[in-house]
């Protein structure tokens, strides 16, 4: 099993792993960069303007 996670411990062992993790990180959230909203950042939207547009995620008020 010790195999399995040499060639991961090299990787993170190297100088360099910081920066390769953060430039993975951004090649990967790139995509997402341009989409603006989506479903769910409506539905927030809904909730946090105390809308009742969509019953099951009306809020209860504060106790």
């Amino acid at each position: 099993m010790t195999r399995v996670y040499a060639w991961p411990a090299r990787q993170l062992s190297h100088p360099h792993a910081q920066r390769r993790i953060l430039l993975l990180s951004l090649a990967l959230m790139l995509p997402s960069l341009d989409t603006a909203l989506a479903a769910d950042d409506y539905v927030h939207q809904l909730m946090l303007s105390g809308s009742h547009a969509i019953e099951g995620f009306v809020r209860a008020p504060p106790p």
